[in-house]
C-alpha cells in the first residue's frame, strides 16, 4: 500500500530531475527535433501518470493486490530477462537491424504469438525502427560486423542513408 506511494514518488522526484538535466541540454540550430525533446516528452509522460496514480490511490483508496506468481509465470520472468540479456549482447555484434528482426518474432512465439503474427511484428517494427532513427532523427543504430553490416547498410542505402 504504502510502497506504491513510496516507489511512485521516487519516481516522480528522479523523473523531475531528469527533465530538469534534459531541458538544460544543448539546442543544436541544424536539427528539428533536438536531443532535448525526446527524453523530455518521455519524463513529462512519466511525470503525469506518477502524479495521476499517486492522486487516484490516494482518492480512491483502491489498492490492487497481484495474484501470487506461480511456477509458469516464474518461468516467463525469467525468459524474458534471458531475452533481453542475449539482446543486449548480440545488439552490437549483428546489429540493431538482425537481432531484432530475428529475436523479436522469437520471443512473441515463445509468448505462444502465431508464427506469421510474431515475423510480422518483428519485421514491422525493425523497419520502423530503422527509419525512425537514421533516417529521420539522423541517429546511427549499430550496423554489426562483417555481413551484418553489409546487410544493414544495403537496407539503409534503399533509404538514402
Amino acid at each position: 500500500m504504502y510502497g506504491e506511494i513510496i516507489v511512485f514518488l521516487s519516481l516522480l522526484i528522479s523523473s523531475s530531475y531528469l527533465l530538469y538535466e534534459a531541458l538544460k541540454l544543448p539546442k543544436l540550430p541544424f536539427v528539428v527535433i533536438g536531443p532535448e525533446v525526446w527524453p523530455s516528452i518521455l519524463l513529462i509522460g512519466i511525470i503525469i501518470s506518477c502524479i495521476s496514480a499517486v492522486v487516484y490511490r490516494y482518492v480512491r483508496k483502491n489498492y490492487y493486490r497481484p495474484p501470487k506468481l506461480g511456477r509458469g509465470g516464474l518461468i516467463r520472468v525469467l525468459t524474458t530477462i534471458m531475452f533481453i540479456v542475449i539482446y543486449a549482447l548480440v545488439f552490437e555484434y549483428i546489429g540493431f537491424f538482425i537481432s531484432t528482426l530475428l529475436l523479436i518474432p522469437i520471443y512473441l512465439k515463445f509468448l505462444r504469438i502465431r508464427t506469421l503474427t510474431s515475423l510480422v511484428v518483428g519485421f514491422i517494427f525493425a523497419m520502423l525502427a530503422l527509419l525512425l532513427f537514421p533516417v529521420f532523427l539522423l541517429i546511427p543504430l549499430p550496423r554489426g560486423y562483417g555481413v551484418f553490416y553489409d546487410l544493414t547498410t544495403y537496407i539503409l542505402g534503399l533509404f538514402g542513408r
